[in-house]
């Protein structure tokens, strides 16, 4: 399931239920949002792939017009998962030091 959150509003934007998580799935999702300027995602080699591809797209698109500015499109690293890996970190650690 490829699936995109608009993550101020936590509003579902897109879902595809594919066969893969390749680079080229997630571009063909991203490809959908012509306006998107900013991801933001887990590290997925799918997922960059993905961007990356689409950030190609995009460009190649735009070469052949002289006046349109190709939409800069961006990946950011997703927190969430770093940050609920430090709180099992701190809370195995917590457990510890009680027993102790």
């Amino acid at each position: 399931m490829l699936m995109a959150v608009e993550p101020h509003s936590m509003a579902w934007v897109a879902a595809q239920r594919g066969p893969d998580r390749s680079g080229a799935s997630w571009c063909q999702v991203v490809a959908k949002g012509p306006c998107v300027t900013r991801l933001v995602a887990d590290a997925g080699k799918g997922r960059e792939r993905g961007v990356k591809l689409a950030r190609e797209a995009r460009h190649a698109a735009a070469e052949g017009q002289e006046k349109a500015a190709t939409v800069p499109l961006q990946m950011g690293l997703d927190v969430f998962p770093t940050q609920r890996a430090l709180q099992r970190v701190v809370h195995g650690k917590g457990q510890r030091a009680e027993r102790q």
